[in-house]
């Protein structure tokens, strides 16, 4: 039953994804399909709550962490995957 709600979910996500790559700057998603493809099939990565990069583990300095909150566009120093941030909810 898991094995079934997983690939149906899977399948849902994949028929929403060409209108939501629509709406992304096609140039912000060449980089990404980019990167994606050089590192292991992953091209983004979370901040953690520790001030690292989720995937490498790299204690990330105050600027990154400075320029991620400003939404701009950033990439690890070690492992150049494109970081993000999930702003808790209010």
């Amino acid at each position: 039953e898991l094995k079934s709600k997983l690939e149906a979910e899977f399948k849902e996500h994949n028929e929403r994804l060409p209108a939501l790559v629509k709406a992304v700057d096609p140039a912000l998603h060449a980089k990404y399909q980019l990167i994606k493809e050089r590192a292991g099939g992953i091209g983004m990565a979370e901040i953690t709550e520790k001030g690292t990069c989720a995937r490498c583990g790299t204690i990330l300095p105050e600027r990154t962490l400075v320029a991620v909150k400003e939404d701009k566009f950033t990439l690890c120093e070690n492992c150049h995957r494109i970081l993000f941030s999930v702003v808790p909810a209010v």
